[in-house]
């Protein structure tokens, strides 16, 4: 009887870890982008995206938007909270992922927001934003 009582939490535990991989993958994988973009690499950062969801125009106006020169002059890394927003698929497939607000290090109130798809086993970006302190 107390094993049925543990088997909730089992299955949450082994849930979280399975996640967990694909959110350091996707974690890794943000930093990546940031870094492309924070040097001006506009065709590598787009390289990690989806192609249908967001466009090399629209990062370059971003990449060029004098608002975001603080974070990306400035490029330290993110800083990442736990956890991810997970969708899955009918075969219980983590397919989509939303992380949780990113904070740019040394920069106070300066986050990113990024979203992921899984495409033929490949996360790509299908969304991302910075968000400053007085936005």
């Amino acid at each position: 009887m107390r094993i049925l009582k543990f088997m909730p939490c089992l299955v949450l535990l082994l849930l979280s870890a399975c996640g967990s991989a694909e959110v350091k993958n996707v974690q890794s994988q943000a930093d990546l982008f940031m870094e492309r973009l924070s040097r001006g690499d506009h065709n590598g950062a787009f390289e990690l995206c989806d192609a249908d969801a967001v466009s090399l125009d629209a990062l370059r106006i971003i990449a060029n938007n004098p608002a975001y020169d603080p974070v990306l002059n400035d490029y330290q890394g993110l800083s990442y909270q736990e956890g991810a927003q997970a969708t899955r698929n009918e075969q219980d497939e983590i397919y989509e992922l939303r992380l949780p607000p990113a904070r740019f290090k040394g920069h106070d109130g300066w986050v990113a927001h990024f979203a992921f798809r899984k495409e033929g086993g490949k996360w790509q970006i299908i969304g991302f934003k910075i968000e400053g302190p007085s936005q």
